[in-house]
C-alpha cells in the first residue's frame, strides 16, 4: 500500500544519503591510486588495500550507528508516523557497506581494464533483486524489498564476483585488507 511505499522511501532516502560518503572518499582516492598503478603495481595494491580497509571500517561504523539509532533518526527526520520505516532502514543500511565492495571493484576494474566484470556483477544483482522482490514483497512488504536489495547486492558483488577468476582476484585483495594482511 501507499503507507508501506512511503515508509520504504523514507528509509531509502537516509540510505541514499549515506551512500555518498564512500563515493566521495573513493572519488578522492581514485586519481592517487591510478597514478600509483602506473608507477608500481605493488604500491598500488598496498594503497588500494589501505584505502578499501579505511573506507570499509568507516562505513561499517556508520552502518552500526544508523542500525542502532534508526528509530530515533526516523522519528527526528520524518515524525513518529514513519516509525515502521526503522525496521526497513535497519536492513537497507547494510546495502551501503556492500556498495563499498562494488565501488572499489569498479576502481580496480578500471585500472586493470576489466570494467565488464563490474557491469556483470551489477546485472546479476539487478536480476536477483527483481526475482527476490517477486517472492519477498508480497509476503513482507517494504521490509521484503529491503531484504531483496541487500541479498541481491551480496549475490551480485560477492557471489558472482567469487565465481569469476578476475572477480575472485578483486575480492581476495579486499578480504585480505579486512584481515589486515
Amino acid at each position: 500500500g501507499y503507507d508501506m511505499v512511503g515508509e520504504y522511501a523514507a528509509a531509502w532516502k537516509l540510505v541514499e544519503a549515506g551512500g555518498y560518503v564512500p563515493t566521495i572518499l573513493l572519488a578522492s582516492l581514485a586519481p592517487v591510486l591510478a597514478t600509483q598503478y602506473a608507477a608500481s603495481v605493488d604500491l598500488y595494491r598496498r594503497r588500494y588495500a589501505e584505502g578499501f580497509c579505511f573506507v570499509f571500517w568507516l562505513v561499517l561504523c556508520g552502518c552500526l550507528g544508523v542500525f542502532l539509532l534508526s528509530p530515533w533518526l526516523i522519528d527526528l527526520l520524518f515524525s513518529h508516523q514513519y516509525l515502521q520505516a526503522a525496521a526497513i532502514l535497519r536492513v537497507l543500511v547494510w546495502s551501503v557497506l556492500l556498495t563499498v565492495f562494488n565501488l572499489f571493484s569498479l576502481l580496480w576494474a578500471i585500472n586493470h581494464r576489466k570494467g565488464r566484470i563490474v557491469w556483470e556483477m551489477t546485472l546479476v544483482g539487478l536480476l536477483s533483486c527483481v526475482a527476490l522482490c517477486f517472492f519477498l514483497v508480497p509476503r513482507y512488504g517494504g521490509l521484503g524489498a529491503a531484504i531483496a536489495v541487500v541479498l541481491s547486492q551480496a549475490i551480485g558483488y560477492l557471489g558472482y564476483g567469487w565465481c569469476r577468476q578476475d572477480g575472485r582476484e578483486i575480492l581476495k585483495i579486499q578480504f585480505k585488507a579486512l584481515a589486515f594482511r
